[in-house]
């Protein structure tokens, strides 16, 4: 299930990008996601959204070698919408609990990946 809310997250949260009618509804649920060549397309019940962003194959492929190397010590993913000036910026927060991981990972957080001190027991990554 984690696995399955981390890719979730990564296809939705990484991208950004123009919608075509401004006027979104203040929130929504996201049901199925699928990776486009340029971004991502999310379906909601009742709203299709098209994200793309410049750069999306490369913030991928970031996202991947940090999955690849962290996932087993993701507690949960945090996403975040916000609509400014027509465009629907997504970032995620992955959630890391410090307790699962050594020195060598803390270090390889902090310094490749930015990690940031969430309280005592956790650490977070922003994508």
């Amino acid at each position: 299930m984690l696995k399955y809310l981390l890719a979730l997250a990564l296809a939705v949260a990484v991208l950004t990008g123009c919608t075509a009618a401004p006027n979104l509804p203040p929130t929504d649920t996201i049901t199925k996601v699928k990776p486009i060549s340029a971004g991502v397309i999310a379906v909601s019940n009742k709203y299709t959204y098209r994200f793309y962003r410049d750069g999306a194959p490369q913030e991928y492929q970031r996202y991947s070698t940090f999955y690849q190397r962290f996932n087993k010590v993701a507690s949960g993913v945090r996403v975040n919408f916000a609509v400014e000036q027509h465009e629907v910026v997504a970032e995620y927060l992955v959630v890391l609990d410090k307790r699962k991981l050594d020195a060598a990972q803390q270090t390889i957080l902090t310094r490749e990946y930015k990690a940031t001190v969430l309280d005592s027991e956790h650490l977070g990554v922003l994508f």
